[in-house]
């Protein structure tokens, strides 16, 4: 059914905890799993201190900045990639370049561009107030995409590294 799963993480150990619904079902259905980490481009506000809003401010001030960014992304995304295969599984890694505002769009149009069948990712499952004070990138990809979205509010019983790696039974799948 999923011959390609896309799993997005943010280098959070929250975000991992999608791993055991994404490998269950990779295993299952013999499919193909790649991680996704968005590398946000954004200057970081605290940055600039001294300088007006309105002020251009050049990329290149902070292109070593993202640059480190995406190193330690990608270092991550490998290290469970490599963890993911020795279990099993036919995992890949990458990363793309946005707008942390953006990221929504982005996974969505990733997605559908590289012909995978199932996104994955983890959610806060936070209230429509909250959601709409703190924003959510879950609710974003959902919205903007056209695929299946198996999205897990993890709960604690999921919290150690070896439990990110075992197969899981419990799934929800939200298809638009």
């Amino acid at each position: 059914m999923f011959g390609k799963i896309l799993v997005c993480l943010d280098g959070s150990t929250f975000a991992e905890r999608i791993l055991p619904y994404a490998s269950s079902e990779a295993l299952k259905f013999k499919s193909e799993i790649t991680l996704l980490s968005v590398v946000t481009t954004d200057i970081p506000m605290y940055a600039l201190p001294n300088i007006e809003a309105t002020r251009f401010v050049p990329y290149s001030l902070f292109a070593s900045e993202i640059v480190e960014r995406e190193v330690r992304l990608r270092s991550y995304l490998e290290d469970i990639a490599t963890r993911l295969i020795e279990k099993g599984l036919d995992a890949r890694w990458v990363t793309v370049q946005g707008r942390a505002a953006d990221i929504g769009q982005i996974v969505a149009d990733y997605a559908v561009g590289n012909a995978y069948d199932l996104i994955a990712m983890a959610t806060h499952g936070r209230k429509w107030l909250m959601r709409l004070i703190l924003g959510s990138v879950t609710d974003s990809v959902t919205r903007k995409s056209s695929l299946p979205v198996l999205a897990i509010k993890p709960s604690a019983a999921v919290s150690t590294e070896d439990d990110a790696f075992e197969g899981a039974t419990d799934l929800s799948l939200s298809a638009n």
